[in-house]
């Protein structure tokens, strides 16, 4: 099964803006002021969990996304004004419009992109100046170091009585916690690299960003420590 798949059976099932991280949620609420009155653009914007908070603040916020279905069920969120509009496509390519003030990279979606796709989304984001760049992602190292290694993860879901469960491979050798996803009896495989934050840093300060903030949490439900980095060049 693809990814693509098994996203789309799974997500479907929840609500539009859904809050998978409630904690990241509010962290952004509390920094809102960073991006009020300006022009934002969430990459990858899957089924639109943070959509709705990040619309509460901005002038305009676009969502994009490269599965027309996930992008049509983000804009299906009753959002508090009409500012809101899609500008679809590969997020690791897209031409970003100069206008853009800030751009957010959440839910976690850095596994889907190799490293090339990442290094060249990054110069791309850098094509103005003055902007923000907001990523979140899981810091896997840091929840090794602090928490131990867990071979089964669960992650909520939109219904209180249904969690997605996970089994995770450590491999240190090739730097990588692999994870074997089962919702329903569907099934998907997917790799996360545990030096991620160094990567992050690193791509993002090669692309001419600084680093400037980060929010860290760890998530209670599995365990993980999630990054919040703010960048700006």
């Amino acid at each position: 099964m693809t990814w693509k798949q098994f996203y789309t059976d799974f997500w479907k099932r929840m609500e539009p803006g859904f809050a998978v991280r409630p904690d990241v949620t509010r962290e952004l609420e509390l920094r809102s002021s960073r991006w009020a009155g300006k022009i934002g653009l969430e990459l990858g914007v899957g089924m639109g969990f943070y959509s709705k908070t990040l619309a509460t603040k901005c002038r305009t916020l676009y969502l994009n996304d490269i599965n027309e279905h996930h992008l049509e069920h983000a804009l299906s969120i009753e959002f508090e004004r009409d500012n809101v509009k899609s500008l679809p496509g590969d997020a690791s390519s897209l031409s970003v419009p100069d206008e853009i003030d800030v751009i957010f990279y959440l839910g976690n979606g850095l596994p889907h992109l190799s490293l090339s796709q990442f290094i060249k989304m990054a110069m791309n984001l850098s094509s103005r100046k003055d902007r923000l760049i907001v990523i979140e992602y899981m810091d896997f190292l840091e929840t090794i170091r602090s928490d131990g290694f867990r071979e089964k993860t669960y992650e909520p879901t939109g219904d209180a009585d249904v969690m997605i469960e996970s089994d995770n491979v450590l491999d240190f050798s090739k730097g990588i916690v692999a994870k074997s996803f089962s919702s329903q009896g569907s099934t998907y495989n997917i790799s996360w690299n545990i030096y991620s934050s160094f990567i992050v840093q690193g791509v993002m300060e090669s692309a001419g960003f600084k680093f400037d903030d980060r929010f860290s949490k760890v998530y209670s439900r599995n365990a993980t420590v999630t990054r919040l980095d703010f960048f700006c060049n």
